[in-house]
């Protein structure tokens, strides 16, 4: 892969999307990053990884989160979730990634609707909406397919 740059968003004074910190931070520590400012990032060497179980712990320094892959997601998994990867980051890197993921999150939501994170609902749901008429009411309607590519633009924003 080539290196990539991206434009950082910023949030106030946080950035959205470079999270900071790492090798060089402690000499740079003065400087403050202005709006609009590119940062280099270098993803040739990241591994991309899929996940849908994550836990959280920490010490009064820094934040534990492990991520892996639960194969039973309904009810108690019978087998052991294996956990493939654990990131440990210090309270202010993280307090940035919670603002990066909240807006992320409150985006795609503009533009596809809630995400119901309690499987039991989704499930429900799914067999409602099966049993019954579709509703037309612009909450739970989809975008059409020729509505998508401006609705995903709305992502890039």
């Amino acid at each position: 892969m080539k290196n990539v740059q991206l434009m950082v968003v910023l949030l106030g004074s946080l950035p959205l999307f470079a999270l900071g910190g790492g090798a060089g931070a402690a000499q740079n520590q003065g400087a403050v990053t202005k709006p609009g400012a590119r940062i280099r990032i270098d993803a040739s060497r990241a591994k991309p990884t899929y996940a849908n179980f994550v836990r959280v712990t920490g010490s009064p320094e820094e934040l534990i989160i492990d991520f892996g892959l639960n194969a039973q997601p309904i009810g108690v998994p019978k087998e052991a979730i294996v956990i493939d990867h654990r990131i440990v980051m210090n309270y202010f890197t993280a307090k940035r990634m919670l603002a990066a993921l909240e807006t992320s999150l409150k985006r795609h939501e503009a533009v596809f609707g809630p995400i119901e994170t309690d499987i039991q609902k989704r499930i429900q749901r799914r067999q409602t909406r099966s049993t019954s008429a579709p509703s037309h009411r612009p909450s739970e309607s989809v975008a059409s397919h020729a509505e998508r590519p401006a609705a995903t633009r709305l992502l890039d924003q």
